[in-house]
C-alpha cells in the first residue's frame, strides 16, 4: 500500500523522495500530525521488511506513544490465548492495515485537491 503511494507521488508529482517531500507538505498544509502519523507507519513497515535496524529503533524510543504496538527482538506481545504468535517486531493487526489504508487516503485527498490532480 504504501509502496504504491510511494510510487503515484513520485509519478504524479515527480518528487524524487516522496515521503520526505509529503512530509514537508503535510506540515507546509498545517497537518504535522498526519505526517508524524504517516512516518511512525512508514517506520513499522521498514521495520516489517527488514527487522532490527535505525527504524526500530526510533519506533522503539517512542513505543508509548505509538497508535500501534512495537516489541524488543526478544520480547513478545502475549496475546492472551494465542499459542501461535508469529516472530515479528510489529504487531500488525486488522487495525494497523486499515489505519494504513486511512493514512494514505487522507494525504492523497489533501493533494489532489490542492493540486487538481487524480491520486
Amino acid at each position: 500500500m504504501f509502496s504504491l503511494f510511494e510510487a503515484l507521488l513520485q509519478s504524479k508529482l515527480g518528487w524524487e523522495k516522496p515521503f520526505e517531500q509529503l512530509d514537508a507538505y503535510l506540515g507546509w498544509h498545517a497537518k504535522p500530525e498526519l505526517a508524524t502519523t504517516i512516518h511512525d507507519y512508514k517506520l513499522a513497515i521498514n521495520v516489517l521488511k527488514h527487522g532490527e535496524g535505525w527504524s526500530h529503533k526510533e519506533l522503539l524510543g517512542r513505543a508509548s506513544t505509538l497508535e500501534f504496538k512495537v516489541r524488543e527482538v526478544h520480547d513478545a506481545f502475549f496475546e492472551e490465548g494465542d499459542v501461535s504468535e508469529v516472530d515479528i517486531l510489529i504487531d500488525v493487526d486488522d487495525a494497523f492495515v486499515r489505519r494504513c489504508a486511512a493514512l494514505i487516503d487522507e494525504a492523497r485527498i489533501l493533494i489532489s485537491e490542492t493540486e487538481q490532480i487524480w491520486l
